[in-house]
């Protein structure tokens, strides 16, 4: 139950805390809501991630300092730095060209503002793209 609270917790602030991390830029009143603060080119999944999680690719001093005596320490670190730099290569972007190759359907311009407003899900978009429902 506490992880539900916690993931719940997650969700409502994550706009707020992705805004402070400079990914979004908000905007108050009736017609505002979230925008992506860069490019989607620009903005990668690993930025996300670091941003909520404050880095998820962290190692523990142990995995480091062990790091090239210990074989699976090594491969641990290995690991996780593979997984920070895939992370890393893929941008709002590429989720939305996997969006429109899915059939994912577009929003108009303002419903994921509203979307947000109201807790629902809310989506990606940027001044060179599109809404995405996801």
């Amino acid at each position: 139950m506490q992880t539900n609270l916690r993931d719940a917790a997650r969700r409502k602030y994550a706009p707020d805390v992705l805004t402070r991390a400079g990914l979004l830029v908000a905007k108050r009143g009736p017609r505002g809501g979230y925008r992506l603060a860069r490019a989607s080119s620009q903005i990668s999944l690993g930025d996300v991630v670091r941003a909520l999680e404050g880095s998820a690719f962290a190692l523990t001093r142990a995995e480091e300092r062990d790091r090239g005596r210990d074989p699976i320490a090594t491969t641990f670190v290995e690991l996780a730095h593979a997984v920070e730099r895939a992370f890393d290569s893929i941008s709002f972007a590429d989720v939305c060209r996997t969006a429109e190759r899915m059939g994912v359907p577009r929003r108009p311009r303002g419903a994921l503002s509203r979307a947000s407003k109201e807790g629902k899900a809310t989506g990606s978009r940027d001044e060179e793209g599109p809404e995405y429902a996801i």
